[in-house]
């Protein structure tokens, strides 16, 4: 600001929440004690804006409301904590590509952006990083000058005297760096001296345009964070519980995390697609599933056989505002189209929508799924009896199902290598030609309280398969 001047500026956080919570809190501060600029800002700022200088302003906007980043072509933008930016914001797409629209008027445009690590496949910091010329922090080593990084594979500790090495909670009686190099001990005394001394060395030189900058726990200056002793005792804390494992690995190393697991992503459907039509086959039902989103419908047909083998037929998409009716009317038509005699339709988002397309209709029943790993797809059949005799006293209720398990049954039957009872078929089409959904979420285990768990998590961020 006191660089520049007269230019105006982005300042976006993750939420408006944030933003009135946290962001405004810490900028008038910053403008209290920095003599520069309070001289700059007038102290009737607002909470959406700051002007200063001559006739500049900062606009203070979040990620999540896309009305609120909706503002003049600019040439400056800052983000902080870009990856809890939803990929989504109001069915208008990615947050970062609005506010890149901003900026395209200006030829010397430029965006800072920071953030702790997520998840990999899923982390908008770690996309803008790899994508840049990856720089790192290389300090040298106080006994032979050799130029590293401090990484954590060249962390070591060891416990204090008397310590109970099977307690996680033991003290840590010293922790240091190894030089790559040399082997020396490097203690945490002479980090100030090797900070001074350092420089950044990019990875990939080659890219001119687009810098990025990675530092970890280990780099904070004496006083300025946690202490090399404390670090190794929250790596020792977090060992047996992969949320804490998680965190620290986001937080502490500044990485993001690999989730080990299962996942469809492994198994290549695209070298599996087939030439059939339905009159070819010898199915003896086809049933299609609707899935419900704010700006379209979209709709998958199968066909089912014996032994429950199927054979996927089209998946379309259906543009519109599902609260407008119109947007409905063209489900039972493209449902007809393919031949569709049953369907289920989640009804997680808008239900009344769905209730009202299902009312007239009883070949079309409104589902929800549930979470659960040891529970049935669907009900026992006491359970499903009782729900019937509401259903004939209220009307057609909504099906629970648990998706846990109807994921699992799906990744077992997409491994299956030849064609029998279970065996998905997926047709030579446009539709199927990019399978990157199904492989966008993977089974893991996890560890809560002593006890494994299996669980879905999403590994990489939905797609949108068309645009308008």
């Amino acid at each position: 600001m006191h660089h520049l001047c007269n230019k105006d500026m982005l300042l976006t956080v993750p939420t408006l929440e944030l933003r009135q919570r946290s962001l405004n809190p810490r900028l008038r501060k910053i403008f209290r004690e920095t003599a520069v600029l309070a001289e700059l800002v007038s102290s009737a700022n607002r909470d959406d804006l700051i002007e200063y200088g001559a006739g500049a302003k900062i606009i203070k906007a979040g990620a999540n409301s896309p009305d609120s980043m909706r503002s003049d072509h600019l040439p400056y933008v800052g983000k902080d904590e870009v990856d809890a930016y939803p990929w989504d914001v109001g069915g208008e797409g990615d947050p970062n590509e609005l506010i890149a629209n901003r900026q395209r008027t200006f030829t010397r445009a430029k965006t800072y952006e920071v953030s702790t690590p997520t998840v990999e496949g899923a982390s908008h910091i770690d996309n803008a990083y790899q994508a840049s010329d990856r720089r790192r922090y290389h300090v040298p080593c106080p006994h032979c000058g050799h130029l590293h990084v401090l990484a954590w594979r060249h962390f070591q500790y060891k416990l204090a005297p008397g310590a109970d090495h099977d307690d996680p909670a033991a003290e840590i009686g010293d922790a240091w760096m190894a030089c790559p190099d040399c082997g020396a001990k490097i203690e945490e005394h002479h980090k100030p001296q090797m900070l001074a001394g350092g420089r950044w060395i990019a990875e990939r030189p080659r890219v001119k345009r687009h810098r990025g900058y990675h530092l970890n726990a280990l780099y904070a200056p004496i006083g300025l964070g946690l202490r090399w002793v404390e670090i190794a005792a929250k790596w020792r804390a977090a060992q047996g519980d992969t949320a804490k494992l998680k965190a620290f690995t986001n937080t502490q190393l500044g990485e993001v995390w690999r989730e080990a697991g299962e996942s469809i992503a492994d198994i290549p459907l695209i070298t599996r697609l087939e030439d059939y039509r339905l009159e070819d086959l010898l199915a003896a039902l086809v049933a299609g599933g609707v899935d419900v989103q704010a700006d379209r419908l979209e709709l998958t047909a199968a066909a089912w056989g014996p032994g429950e083998e199927g054979w996927a037929l089209d998946h379309l998409i259906l543009p519109g505002d599902t609260q407008d009716p119109d947007t409905w009317e063209q489900l039972e038509p493209a449902m007809r189209d393919l031949g569709v005699e049953i369907a289920c339709i989640d009804a997680g988002y808008r239900p009344d929508m769905v209730r009202a397309f299902c009312a007239p209709r009883s070949w079309c029943i409104p589902t929800k799924g549930m979470p659960g790993t040891a529970r049935p797809i669907i009900q026992d059949e006491r359970q499903r009896r009782q729900r019937l005799r509401l259903r004939r006293k209220r009307g057609q209720p909504v099906e629970p199902h648990r998706v846990d398990q109807a994921k699992s049954r799906l990744y077992a039957r997409l491994k299956l290598q030849e064609a029998r009872p279970g065996y998905l078929h997926f047709r030579q089409c446009a539709a199927f030609d990019d399978c990157a959904q199904l492989g966008a979420e993977k089974l893991v285990k996890r560890i809560r309280k002593g006890r494994v768990v299996q669980e879905w998590i999403q590994t990489a961020p939905a797609t949108r398969p068309w645009t308008a």
